[in-house]
């Protein structure tokens, strides 16, 4: 496949989007069967960029994905190694409101950043 469209898997996900040489590749959205679902860049296939990862019980993600180096082998190596996970600087939004605003690496919060967790009011029985 090449240039735009659509791919459905039997698992209910599915892709729309941008395609070169049979693989996700540009801009396009990922959906997956249980609400999740990803809008941004793929490369080769996989979360790579920038992206908005939204979860289906509520809550995003928005930042970047690994980026690669261009020209530089170390740079597709640790692509490759990355699958498509969170690295670089990102924010983390959770349904109850806490909030982290920072660096990722690997797909944990890592480096620099901002946690803010917001107090749930105690109810009293």
């Amino acid at each position: 496949m090449h240039g735009k469209g659509k791919y459905s898997l039997p698992s209910g996900d599915y892709y729309l989007g941008e395609f070169e040489d049979n693989q996700f590749n540009g801009t396009g959205t990922f959906v997956f069967a249980n609400g999740d679902r990803y809008v941004g860049t793929f490369l080769r296939g996989k979360f790579c960029g920038r992206g908005r990862f939204e979860y289906a019980g509520g809550g995003y993600y928005d930042g970047e994905y690994l980026a690669m180096k261009k020209g530089a082998m170390a740079g597709v190596k640790k692509f490759l190694a990355a699958d498509g996970k969170r690295e670089g600087r990102g924010v983390r939004v959770w349904v109850s409101g806490n909030r982290y605003e920072g660096e990722w690496h690997a797909d944990k919060r890592h480096g620099r950043g901002t946690l803010a967790v917001i107090r749930q009011p105690r109810v009293e029985q």
